[in-house]
């Protein structure tokens, strides 16, 4: 099972934003999705993705951190800005082998983020 605390979340451009989701079992690989308004998926990070790795869009404000002991996941985004308003999933894989390895993921109830413009 994995969660994420709350559905919304509104902040400023220029803000620092993190967000959290919790698992409750194992050592799953843990990762990051975000879903924009043109409605596309599209993977940002796992617990193991190095800044180089990660899409152009992504790469310098988007970090993560897991805290192994508290079984939670964090998605750090900073400075935040106006095009990051989007749905946010975490999703977890859970891969065993027997024979062949075989896995299930799991994505938690997802989080908006609503990221307002500065007032000038």
């Amino acid at each position: 099972m994995v969660t994420q605390p709350q559905s919304e979340l509104v902040t400023k451009e220029g803000d620092s934003v993190n967000l959290t989701c919790s698992y409750h079992a194992g050592y799953p690989t843990l990762m990051w999705y975000q879903q924009d308004r043109s409605k596309s998926i599209t993977f940002i990070l796992d617990e193991q993705t190095l800044p180089e790795d990660m899409q152009p869009k992504f790469r310098h404000r988007f970090s993560s951190k897991i805290f192994r002991t508290q079984k939670t996941f964090l998605l750090a985004i900073s400075p935040a800005a106006v095009v990051d308003t989007a749905i946010y999933y975490c999703a977890v894989r859970y891969t065993t082998m027997h024979r062949y390895y075989t896995g299930i993921m799991l994505f938690a109830p997802y989080r908006e983020l609503a990221c307002k413009p500065q007032q000038v």
